[in-house]
C-alpha cells in the first residue's frame, strides 16, 4: 500500500490540531459574545436565503 494516504491523514490531522489550538487560544483570551437576535429573524433570513439559492440553482438547471 502506498504511503500517500498515510501522509495525507497526518497532514489533515496536523491541520485540524493547528486550527483547534488557534480556536482554543482565541476563546481563552476573549470568549465569544453573540447578539440576541429573535428566532423569527433567523427564520426569515434562512427562508429568504433558501429561496434565493433555489431560484439561482433552478434557473441554472433550466439552461442545461
Amino acid at each position: 500500500m502506498s504511503a500517500a494516504p498515510f501522509a495525507l491523514y497526518r497532514r489533515s490531522l496536523g491541520n485540524f490540531r493547528d486550527t483547534m489550538s488557534i480556536v482554543m487560544r482565541r476563546f481563552a483570551v476573549r470568549p465569544a459574545r453573540y447578539p440576541r437576535i429573535l428566532w423569527s429573524v433567523w427564520l426569515i433570513a434562512w427562508v429568504l436565503l433558501t429561496v434565493a439559492v433555489f431560484l439561482r440553482l433552478d434557473a441554472g438547471a433550466g439552461e442545461m
